[in-house]
């Protein structure tokens, strides 16, 4: 799945969430453009979950290997500012 904004360029991180029927929202992993830097919360892996922010506009995340868990809303946002103490609360 792909995400894409229109702010400005200092809106360069991007963080994705799922969402599973029933539960709460979880933050998944936070991206840097260029793949400098991915950051993921426990539970979520590269491997299954791979992320690409490939420009300071968009991203992309995608599911790997899909069983029924994976069935829920994912969502993205993008910040100006670290956040990434958020992905491991």
């Amino acid at each position: 799945m792909t995400c894409s904004h229109t702010k400005g360029v200092q809106f360069y991180q991007m963080y994705w969430f799922q969402q599973r029927p029933g539960l709460a929202v979880r933050p998944m992993v936070y991206t840097l453009q260029g793949n400098k830097r991915q950051d993921y919360s426990p539970g979520f892996t590269e491997e299954k979950f791979p992320a690409a922010k490939p420009d300071v506009h968009s991203g992309s995340l995608t599911v790997r290997d899909l069983v029924p868990r994976d069935s829920g809303l994912y969502f993205c946002a993008v910040s100006q500012h670290s956040g990434t103490s958020l992905l491991h609360c």
